[in-house]
């Protein structure tokens, strides 16, 4: 059979260009799956941190025994010195002065508690949690009337505690300022971060026990 003098094969600038377009649609497959990768890993992230939170506030109000300690409270605590980490704890310890909005109940009844509504470094630790892949806690805040407290301040708030304790439905959230300023919070912000810190993810605590992800306080 006689082959025709038109037919020809790919010249060596089409296959280059096809494989440039194959190159090119890989390149970005494969950005496009690591960027989906990156953002649910981060919201993965946020949402075990806000779990924790859930928990404490399930062990806070079921008044779970700690050791021998009979109806402590139970919180998360974050320090600025530690961003890729925070504590799970049992507020059993009333050495350090408490908040002004902590409910400690009435000494010799039933409903008084053996804490102080923050983390003091001799109460039970439940748990630290620390973040794997590069994800920390870039920033926290506190709102305490119309002023915003945040861990990026030139004064910054330098620890941030979440107490729930029984029968209160209600969050006591507290923080130091400038590393010794004693502050009480109506509300927190938690912001998690990927490794580029170019992505982020906002957890909210309110006073009245509402814990969410995705918004800040108002």
């Amino acid at each position: 059979m006689r082959r025709s003098a038109n037919t020809r094969g790919f010249t060596l600038i089409e296959m280059l260009v096809v494989l440039f377009i194959i190159v090119l649609i890989t390149s970005i497959v494969i950005t496009g799956q690591s960027n989906y990768n990156k953002t649910l890993l981060l919201t993965d992230t946020t949402y075990g941190v806000a779990l924790s939170a859930r928990e404490a506030q399930t062990f806070g109000l079921a008044s779970r025994k700690y050791g021998s300690v009979q109806n402590p409270g139970y919180g998360l605590h974050f320090s600025s010195a530690s961003p890729s980490s925070y504590t799970l704890f049992a507020d059993i310890n009333p050495t350090l002065a408490a908040p002004s909005n902590c409910p400690l109940g009435a000494v010799g009844t039933p409903e008084r508690k053996p804490g102080n509504c923050r983390f003091d470094a001799a109460d039970g630790v439940v748990s630290t949690y620390t973040f794997s892949r590069g994800f920390t806690v870039t920033k926290f805040c506190g709102k305490s009337g119309l002023t915003r407290y945040c861990s990026t301040d030139p004064a910054p708030l330098t620890t941030l505690d979440l107490v729930f304790t029984r029968p209160n439905t209600s969050t006591t959230i507290s923080g130091l300022v400038n590393g010794s300023l004693l502050t009480s919070f109506s509300c927190a912000e938690i912001t998690i971060s990927d490794p580029t810190k170019q992505a982020n993810r906002v957890i909210r605590l309110s006073s009245i026990g509402e814990i969410s992800t995705g918004q800040s306080c108002p």
